[in-house]
């Protein structure tokens, strides 16, 4: 996606709430005296594997954990980079910094029809979901006899209603293997 080279200009720190939005962003060159912050392990590993050794990351693996973090190191002029879905959703929240869209989700209609078929018929007996934008998208086809294992506290809520959800208590992919070793293992015996 496209955004204004002059913000990177102007920054003192950036934050990254995803390793999609660590893979998608092209302007590694231009941030190298900036602090950089990361929303989780995975994607500090991430920036990590770009060159970028010294990488902050908050003890909660949320957004807004990551904005305060970087607001009490006294960044005056922080970016976070983030897709488009959770930009939309979070802008009027969070206006103590600049957001960088830099990817966006694109529904692939035949594998999400695929997927909800799965979960309806009860085909599969775990499902992770990685989103609130994919928990709104499946959540009228899930029933009671799918576990689903959610990354976070908003793709929880983007869940309302649902019973049978494990949400991941380090918000990253490490924390929903261990869901999903703990489910595994407890259904084994």
């Amino acid at each position: 996606m496209k955004y204004d080279n002059e913000i990177l200009n102007q920054i003192d720190g950036i934050g990254f709430t995803s390793v999609n939005g660590v893979m998608c962003f092209k302007d590694f060159d231009r941030i190298r005296l900036s602090k950089i912050y990361a929303v989780g392990r995975s994607t500090a590993m991430a920036i990590m594997n770009k060159g970028f050794p010294d990488v902050k990351v908050p003890t909660e693996f949320t957004v807004n954990s990551m904005i305060q973090l970087m607001l009490n190191d006294g960044l005056k002029n922080p970016v976070v980079v983030r897709s488009k879905v959770g930009y939309e959703r979070d802008r009027e929240l969070i206006r103590n910094v600049v957001f960088l869209v830099d990817y966006d989700l694109e529904v692939i209609e035949h594998n999400l029809e695929r997927a909800k078929s799965l979960i309806k018929e009860c085909r599969v007996d775990i499902v992770v979901v990685t989103s609130s934008k994919i928990a709104s998208l499946i959540k009228d086809s899930i029933s009671n006899c799918i576990k689903i294992v959610s990354i976070g506290p908003i793709t929880s809520s983007a869940l309302e209603g649902v019973n049978n959800i494990y949400e991941a208590k380090q918000h990253d992919i490490n924390g929903v293997l261990n869901i999903i070793s703990d489910l595994l293992r407890d259904s084994n015996g």
